[in-house]
């Protein structure tokens, strides 16, 4: 369980770290934040930031 609620300053940090984080890194963060993929996604989306696939 969360010790605390995520706030926009540490989903603005944790948005930074995931862009910069290879996979285990991901899965790293996502343990740290104690918080799951699909929630990240959604609270991220919240806050205004989102992630898109470019295809070249």
């Amino acid at each position: 369980m969360r010790l605390r609620k995520l706030t926009e300053t540490d989903i603005n940090r944790l948005a930074v770290e995931w862009l910069q984080a290879d996979t285990e890194g991901k899965k790293e963060l996502l343990k740290k934040y104690d918080i799951a993929k699909p929630t990240l996604y959604r609270t991220m989306k919240r806050y205004g930031i989102e992630f898109k696939k470019i295809i070249h």
